[in-house]
């Protein structure tokens, strides 16, 4: 009888425990989930630009796990691009929802938060995707053509539009110099000053060495 009043009166405690939020455990950083504060805090307030469910201008620990025993989650990987400072902060993206047209995904961070993404892109679906950010976001501010040739002599049509959107620059470039890939970046203008100066930095340091 004693045991039972013990089971009764541990489950009550419990059970008032979690409404008080006595036992409730802070998730720690990186875990990869927001908190429902954070969420309503996005849906409301936050202005940036989603792309495949990456949110510009959030921590890129709020939105995904790190790739080691992330178990099919989203998750992310160091990116590594020998000699170039624009890459230094930079990670791979993993399972995202399958888009047909995308070869794969990357994310650039400025103070922690997703600041550009970079998706490389079968030449082949850069028309469809070209028509499906048209039906989102209208006809590209920009649409410029060119012709491009590779090593073989073989001419290829290249386009580039461009799309100002919440404050970030969509760039779609249908065939880079491989001409067998295209590429879809977005940028924050948070991201590009930061690109300027570090550009000029380089700039300066190229200078130094004469």
């Amino acid at each position: 009888m004693k045991r039972c009043g013990l089971v009764v009166f541990s489950v009550l405690f419990l059970l008032l425990s979690a409404s008080t939020g006595v036992l409730s455990q802070e998730k720690p950083s990186g875990e990869g989930t927001l908190s429902r504060a954070d969420a309503d805090r996005i849906d409301t307030n936050h202005k940036g630009f989603k792309f495949r469910d990456i949110l510009i201008g959030v921590k890129l620990a709020d939105q995904m796990v790190e790739c080691r025993g992330a178990g099919g989650k989203v998750c992310y990987e160091k990116a590594w691009r020998e000699g170039s400072p624009l890459y230094q902060n930079c990670y791979n993206v993993h399972n995202l929802p399958e888009l047909g047209f995308i070869r794969s995904t990357m994310v650039c961070l400025v103070d922690g938060d997703i600041e550009r993404i970079d998706s490389s892109v079968f030449y082949d679906g850069a028309d469809e995707l070209l028509s499906l950010l048209r039906t989102k976001y209208g006809n590209p501010h920009t649409f410029t053509t060119s012709v491009i040739q590779n090593r073989m002599g073989a001419k290829f049509e290249r386009y580039i539009a461009v799309w100002n959107v919440k404050e970030c620059e969509l760039l779609l470039v249908n065939r880079l110099d491989y001409v067998d890939k295209g590429s879809l970046i977005i940028k924050s203008q948070k991201y590009k000053k930061q690109e300027v100066l570090k550009n000029e930095d380089k700039a300066r340091q190229d200078l130094d060495k004469l």
